[in-house]
């Protein structure tokens, strides 16, 4: 028999869930005897630490039960367990939060539904208050919205004079859940097409809200920061760049903590663009602005920091010469990462702070085990070495014997995506030019950084171009 619904969802419990599941399904449903003797069976297992599956119906039967049960019977409580466990999960997550939205739209259908008329219009009120006080995020206007919905549609004889003043704000709130809605929607197409070069919807479609609604939007504090971010994502310049910038630092706890991480990743994505062009030598800013996500967690999502953050924080660190910072950083956050990868990223990220320290014997220490389950750290990995016999002068042919390993490498690669591909692959190819080719001139060198866009560790590459001699004629 394969692992069913309720074994799958149970396991996802911790330890508290568990026990607290435990005395829901005996307080509610103690008198379903078979169920509670086959839930108990596999509580007692996960308890224990033990691999919980699905047995066989006759195992089954000889644990647990006196008399035989059909296997539909069977079938039957193991799907009794899985809807209290779901119910269990709803009725935990509907109350882990005093002020739960979703909490409060049930207690008003109850009052509704009991006639209490002033009891349903006071909560309705007051739910309204709580959520214009909550931080801005899409769903905002909408719930004001439906609100407002729901006390027009209440057809109280009490307050059909007065009701009409619902329909009018839900109307209003409409609008502005529209303007947010699509504002957002945009920006976020907009700076996908940006990153990843595909055409993300036709451009009528993204042209009409503002030429709709441009009072409106001025208006709309939620939309009014994503009409600066749709700005920057069109005609990139420093005037757009800065306001964003003005409401991140001055009114960001207005903002819900995901709209304040997509305002903060679209600030760093320009600057990381202007470090590219030259155009912004000195990314100290950057920094500043992932030190504010990390004292404020915005950058934590369910308690966890992405990888490709982590890693970015750690190189923008290293580039301004941060590395005491760096140090106290990896030590401090890599518990945050997901727990699969923390020994891993640790380890990269200790033989990247030794190359910025020019300890690249060390580096070559750290990496002597390439047996990274994750691809792109050791695809990092991989580079950090070459990158450390080149600064280490080591013999020629080492080098060539690792620019074909890691060319191997990338070829066998089938994870990592073609724009990660194509820019470790130049670098490879730039190295060989420069360490294994015995004719390369220095402007055959310049004239490949100039093609070739996509290039890993482009500003080392431009130091060991500028340190490059000609070969002699």
């Amino acid at each position: 028999m394969k692992e069913n619904k309720f074994l799958k969802l149970i396991k996802t419990l911790d330890k508290q869930e568990r026990k607290a599941f435990h005395k829901y399904l005996h307080g509610l449903y103690g008198k379903q005897e078979k169920m509670l003797r086959l839930f108990n069976y596999f509580h007692d297992s996960i308890k224990k630490d033990k691999k919980v599956e699905l047995l066989n119906e006759d195992f089954l039967q000889n644990q647990l039960f006196d008399k035989k049960q059909s296997g539909k019977v069977i079938g039957n409580l193991f799907a009794d367990l899985y809807k209290y466990l779901a119910e269990f999960l709803r009725w935990q997550k509907i109350n882990a939060d005093a002020d739960n939205y979703e909490k409060d739209k049930l207690q008003i259908a109850i009052f509704k539904e009991r006639g209490l008329d002033d009891w349903f219009y006071t909560k309705v009120e007051k739910v309204k208050s709580n959520v214009k006080k909550c931080p801005l995020d899409i769903w905002h206007y909408l719930k004001l919205m439906e609100l407002n919905h729901i006390a027009y549609f209440k057809i109280s004889t009490n307050k059909l004079e007065t009701n009409a003043i619902y329909l009018k704000n839900a109307l209003y709130a409409l609008d502005n859940f529209f303007i947010s809605a699509k504002l957002n929607y945009e920006c976020e197409l907009r700076n996908k097409a940006q990153n990843l070069a595909f055409q993300a919807v036709e451009n009528w479609l993204l042209e009409t809200i503002l030429e709709e609604y441009p009072e409106k939007v001025e208006a709309n504090d939620y939309g009014l920061v994503y009409k600066h971010i749709r700005d920057l994502l069109k005609n990139e310049n420093d005037e757009h760049y800065q306001k964003i910038k003005a409401i991140f630092i001055n009114k960001r706890s207005s903002y819900s903590k995901v709209n304040q991480l997509i305002i903060l990743i679209i600030l760093q994505n320009y600057l990381i663009r202007k470090i590219r062009s030259n155009s912004l030598p000195y990314p100290q800013e950057i920094l500043d602005l992932y030190k504010i996500g990390l004292t404020e967690k915005i950058l934590f999502f369910d308690n966890e920091i992405g990888s490709t953050t982590f890693f970015n924080i750690l190189n923008i660190a290293c580039r301004v010469g941060e590395i005491g910072w760096a140090e106290i950083f990896c030590n401090d956050y890599a518990i945050f990462l997901n727990k699969s990868h923390q020994i891993e990223a640790l380890k990269l990220a200790k033989g990247m702070i030794s190359f910025e320290k020019g300890a690249y014997s060390q580096v070559l220490f750290h990496f002597r085990d390439l047996t990274f389950k994750n691809v792109f750290y050791s695809t990092k990995a991989r580079a950090f070495i070459l990158k450390s016999l080149i600064e280490l002068d080591e013999d020629k042919s080492l080098i060539a014997a690792e620019c074909l390993s890691f060319n191997q490498f990338l070829r066998r690669n089938q994870i990592l995506s073609e724009h990660i591909l194509i820019a470790f692959t130049n670098f490879v190819s730039i190295i060989k030019m420069m360490h294994i080719n015995k004719n390369t001139t220095k402007t055959q060198l310049h004239s490949f950084l100039k093609t070739n866009e996509l290039l890993v560790y482009r500003q080392w590459i431009e130091t060991k171009i500028n340190q490059y001699k000609n070969p002699l004629p």
